[in-house]
């Protein structure tokens, strides 16, 4: 089996604030769920809506954060069954699917503040620092002037709480912390699956990253 590890900065754009890139992780977290446990999506499409009947089903799949049910679990969770209230044919597809969560304004450098590197680029052009150098130079722009400019820009990102995305190879870790929070699965059996090693360091980072509570420890072995 062969699985993807190219890595991508973790937010629509190389450069993010916190809440961005929460906003960036709790959707791939949410993509995972679709495609590596679709019994979670499968009971809320049975659930008959209800605050506590919501809260018991995030208790069941361990989507809670200090010990209650994760807020912005329940929100998706609200937010996908008000969907499929409108579009009742969405709740009869397979795979099922989440809403999407809510975002919010998204706020882009002037133009004249980022004329040779605009970081907070949403669309696949955006560059890394030592991309925007390169396209620089290939253009015949003197290496001290750039390297001034784009410290510049750096420095303007850093005074509006901008941080470089941290990177993640989206298509193992996201998997890998769906598996062992909602699955139950643990890093061993994750591991013998073909994955590499590591496993339970990068699902606590995500876990952390998302805002959850890692789940109980499972006693025992797991039933074949």
């Amino acid at each position: 089996m062969t699985y993807e590890t190219k890595r991508f900065p973790l937010a629509p754009a190389v450069y993010a604030t916190e809440r961005e890139i929460r906003w960036e992780a709790r959707r791939l977290f949410l993509r995972a769920v679709e495609t590596a446990a679709p019994e979670v999506l499968k009971s809320l499409a049975e659930l008959r809506p209800s605050e506590d009947a919501l809260a018991a089903w995030a208790r069941r799949w361990n989507l809670t954060f200090e010990g209650s049910p994760a807020g912005w679990a329940l929100e998706a969770a609200r937010r996908t069954i008000e969907t499929w209230r409108r579009y009742p044919g969405l709740r009869e597809r397979e795979p099922l699917a989440w809403a999407p969560l809510a975002v919010g304004g998204w706020k882009l450098l002037p133009p004249e503040a980022a004329r040779l590197w605009d970081p907070r680029e949403l669309t696949e052009r955006r560059l890394t620092r030592g991309q925007a150098a390169e396209r620089a130079r290939r253009h015949g722009l003197a290496p001290a002037a750039t390297r001034r400019e784009l410290d510049r820009i750096e420095r303007l990102l850093e005074d509006r709480g901008l941080r470089p995305a941290p990177e993640k190879s989206l298509g193992l870790h996201f998997e890998w912390a769906v598996r062992w929070q909602c699955l139950g699965r643990s890093a061993f059996e994750i591991a013998r699956d073909g994955y590499p090693s590591g496993v339970t360091r990068r699902v606590r980072e995500v876990l952390n990253l998302i805002g959850l509570d890692p789940r109980p420890a499972r006693r025992g072995r797991r039933r074949k």
